[in-house]
């Protein structure tokens, strides 16, 4: 594992705790949800709702005008085998 994966490691619980986790008053137990992310970066942010909400989620659409990120973004998703069908990014 490179250096940039373990960094990803780190970030993770500090979004869902910080970020993530208080998004919860809003979505409680909606069910079939899909999410517009602009601005995916490289999927940090996707990892952490997807930990926190995955299940309830139907589709999550991520934007970003980058092809290294994209490229970063792709290979997250790609690990997040419960929830990569999901996952849709768009590079716009």
């Amino acid at each position: 594992m490179n250096k940039w994966h373990t960094d990803i490691g780190f970030h993770i619980p500090k979004l869902s705790l910080l970020e993530v986790w208080p998004l919860n008053t809003f979505i409680g137990n909606k069910n079939n949800l899909t999410v517009i992310d602009v601005g995916g970066n490289v999927g940090l942010w996707c990892q952490a709702f997807m930990n926190t909400f995955g299940k309830q989620v139907d589709q999550y659409h991520a934007f970003e005008p980058l092809d290294g990120n994209i490229k970063i973004f792709s290979e997250s998703a790609d690990g997040m085998i419960c929830h990569n069908e999901k996952i849709n990014i768009h590079k716009a």
